[in-house]
């Protein structure tokens, strides 16, 4: 948690494209409310005491409404958004870096943040993927055109991710894993990726691609999954459980 203490200055979307699709989705977002938080700057400031957080946040989309809320991990909570509307919200950290917010708001309904601590830069990723076990993956590979790991993907293919259904199927012995992975893009080719936690392995996408890979796992729940690809260059895949589900996140 103490790489999260201090005060963060939010930027402008780097990504306005992704931002303004997730706006889209939400209810009770009118087009004047998405135009502010589409150019909205602020700031996060983060003190622990004990098991509490605390945290100060600022914005340019209400100039003033400042507020500071408190929790503590894995504790349900209570607050008002800046816009004076009410949610609830628990907040889990996990190791020094990353933490997990999901709730829901009364007026924008329910929502899941992730925020990751990578060098000096704060990283904050709504969940674009959440599988159900026993069941079908959509839109685990949300691309977008103006990231810069999405390099050498042409629009055909991105359309084709974006509606596809795939499937995950593990097997655990030990330190080895063993993943399935098939999808409805690629229909009867199926992949099988054997490796050791903490250890570079090789593998092939869906498209052919080539790529090298490094899975960790962090608790019973949690499995990160740093990519480097020939085409599309380097990202982080996020998977944690949370019940019956696995909520994906790539970075």
């Amino acid at each position: 948690m103490d790489t999260f203490v201090g005060k963060w200055e939010e930027l402008e979307a780097s990504n306005p494209k992704e931002v303004d699709q997730l706006l889209e989705s939400r209810k009770g977002v009118d087009s004047e409310m998405k135009e502010k938080f589409l150019k909205s700057t602020g700031t996060m400031d983060y003190k622990v005491e004990g098991n509490t957080v605390t945290v100060a946040v600022t914005t340019t989309a209400f100039p003033d409404a400042g507020r500071s809320y408190s929790f503590t991990s894995g504790e349900p909570f209570d607050d008002m958004a800046m816009d004076g509307s009410p949610y609830k919200a628990t907040i889990t950290i996990s190791g020094d870096d990353t933490m997990t917010e999901t709730g829901k708001h009364e007026k924008y309904g329910d929502f899941k943040m992730v925020r990751k601590v990578e060098g000096d830069s704060l990283k904050c990723k709504e969940v674009n993927a959440i599988i159900k076990k026993g069941g079908d993956l959509n839109d685990l590979f949300r691309l977008h055109e103006d990231r810069q790991q999405d390099k050498g993907v042409p629009p055909e293919v991105k359309e084709q991710f974006r509606k596809t259904v795939s499937y995950f199927d593990y097997d655990i012995k030990g330190n080895k894993w063993r993943v399935k992975h098939g999808a409805d893009m690629s229909p009867g080719k199926e992949l099988i990726y054997e490796f050791e936690l903490g250890k570079e392995f090789e593998g092939e996408m869906l498209d052919g691609s080539k790529f090298k890979s490094v899975v960790t796992v962090n608790g019973d729940n949690e499995l990160t999954d740093k990519m480097n690809n020939e085409k599309w260059g380097e990202f982080t895949i996020q998977r944690s459980i949370n019940g019956n589900s696995m909520t994906v996140v790539r970075y």
